[in-house]
């Protein structure tokens, strides 16, 4: 049994204030009849669940057109209009999204960018859901640095068919209009080809990553050193002396101290505010468990990379 302490997990929480279902439809005149079936049966769902979700659709041809819907809906947001975006249309890994019939094509940078203006607005509560091959790169979008783009993000990780799209989202929808619960109708009916990314999740597991590999034992002793060359490489001393050098490190050994400002920094920025319910001592508990992780996986590599070096026992 390892010895390799367990912590605590935490709690995402998936309620988001919505209060309406926007389909941003782009495709080609050829291909509209299952996404017309499927907002007509979305449609209906409305009428028949009698629920205070809205629900519209927006057709865009091209890249400018997409823009201007999305600039459109930010502002609406700032009245406290709460979308859900459906996104509608043709994607790729590398490129981005396919705009039709116009062909233009938004990256996932650029479209990630556009989402974030909302976002901040709906203060990190916007839901995107990608009826879209490849979908799930836009969480490769996301910056500690920056808005999230998203809260929530519903997406197909690689291709998917179109018929997935039209047996599950008419569902997908129905059991949210009925309970509210967005992780609840997730679990009942796109579980199995989507994946629902939690930005927080995201975030929170970033910042446990890299506090485990920079921030304890020898992944901070290089980091501290790889600090130190990056700042004096960028000072203007062309030889630093000994106590420059030594200064150097005092300030790098104590910037790189886990600490609150930077913690509530990434918050107020990256999850604009929003309560994201765990703290700083649950990154370092949760770092310290994957270092440990990390250092008995290099050791059982080493020990193999050893044994294989040796020479076979002589048969007796």
């Amino acid at each position: 049994m390892s010895n390799t302490p367990r912590p605590n997990r935490i709690e995402l929480n998936y309620t988001i204030e919505a209060s309406a279902v926007v389909w941003l439809r782009s495709l080609p005149e050829d291909e509209l009849g299952p996404s017309i079936r499927m907002v007509e049966d979305i449609q209906t769902a409305v009428i028949a669940t009698a629920t205070s979700f809205s629900f519209s659709e927006i057709v865009v041809r091209n890249r400018t057109e997409l823009l201007d819907a999305l600039r459109l809906l930010a502002e609406r947001c700032v009245s406290g209009f709460r979308p859900i975006l459906h996104f509608d249309c043709h994607g790729n890994r590398e490129d981005g999204i396919l705009l039709a019939p116009s062909g233009d094509i938004m990256s996932w940078n650029e479209l990630a960018d556009a989402l974030s203006e909302i976002n901040v607005v709906t203060q990190n509560n916007l839901c995107c859901v990608f009826g879209v091959c490849f979908g799930l790169t836009l969480s490769q979008s996301l910056d500690l640095f920056k808005p999230t783009p998203y809260f929530l993000t519903i997406a197909p990780e690689n291709e998917v068919l179109v018929g997935v799209l039209e047996d599950h989202f008419p569902c997908f929808y129905k059991e949210l209009f009925r309970t509210k619960d967005i992780a609840d109708a997730f679990d009942a009916h796109l579980a199995q080809h989507f994946k629902c990314y939690h930005a927080t999740k995201l975030i929170f597991t970033s910042l446990v990553e890299f506090h485990a590999v920079n921030l304890i034992g020898k992944g901070l002793i290089e980091f501290r050193e790889n600090m130190v060359s990056l700042v004096e490489n960028l000072s203007k001393y062309d030889v630093p002396s000994k106590q420059q050098l030594a200064n150097t490190r005092k300030v790098v050994k104590e910037t790189l101290r886990p600490n609150q400002f930077f913690f509530d920094f990434i918050v107020e920025r990256c999850l604009i505010g929003r309560d994201p319910g765990f703290g700083l001592p649950e990154i370092v508990q949760h770092a310290r468990v994957r270092r440990q992780k990390m250092n008995q996986k290099k050791k059982a590599q080493d020990k193999r990379a050893k044994a294989g070096r040796l020479p076979r026992a002589k048969p007796v």
